[in-house]
């Protein structure tokens, strides 16, 4: 089991920051997984919610982790023969803090590579997904168009060539 929640605060740490919430997140899975596995009364569902953010996030490495955390934990809960689903959501248009965005950060956004989704759509996306029986699943929107700053390149960052040299020049920089 995880160490007590209680091991890591400032007290016992002086002059660190407290842990982030989404540590609090992953180790409350933890002690949740470790409860029903002495439980007599077995669960047939075992949700957690992740975040793409797994897939990297500037500056959010604790974020990223700990959602990856909770979908290693759900692949384990599976290969022992027990319930567990963590959903990589994405960005909520309506709700969660993408909706919280100033409206240069907002446009940002909605005109990026994986813009906000609204609610319906998301909640279509995890119908499908839970559909699946998969361990792990994604709920988010790609824009294809959107080729974060590399003309003629794919959604992998790949030219027509499969290489990415042919967005490169003469000298060898991009």
């Amino acid at each position: 089991p995880p160490p007590p929640p209680t091991s890591l605060n400032p007290t016992r740490h002086p002059g660190r920051h407290p842990p982030s919430a989404p540590l609090h997140q992953s180790h409350a899975a933890l002690y949740l997984h470790a409860a029903l596995e002495t439980a007599k009364n077995p669960i047939s569902f075992f949700w957690l919610f992740s975040s793409i953010a797994v897939y990297g996030s500037p500056a959010q490495t604790n974020y990223s982790a700990s959602n990856a955390m909770l979908d290693g934990l759900a692949r384990h809960r599976r290969a022992i023969g027990l319930p567990g689903t963590s959903i990589q959501w994405g960005a909520w248009a309506e709700a969660g803090m993408a909706a919280q965005l100033d409206a240069i950060n907002r446009k940002r956004m909605f005109d990026g590579p994986m813009p906000p989704v609204s609610t319906k759509d998301m909640l279509s996306g995890f119908e499908r997904g839970i559909a699946t029986d998969m361990p792990t699943f994604a709920c988010f929107k790609y824009n294809p168009e959107v080729r974060e700053g590399w003309d003629g390149t794919g959604p992998d960052g790949m030219g027509p060539d499969g290489t990415g040299w042919d967005r490169m020049g003469p000298d060898g920089t991009g």
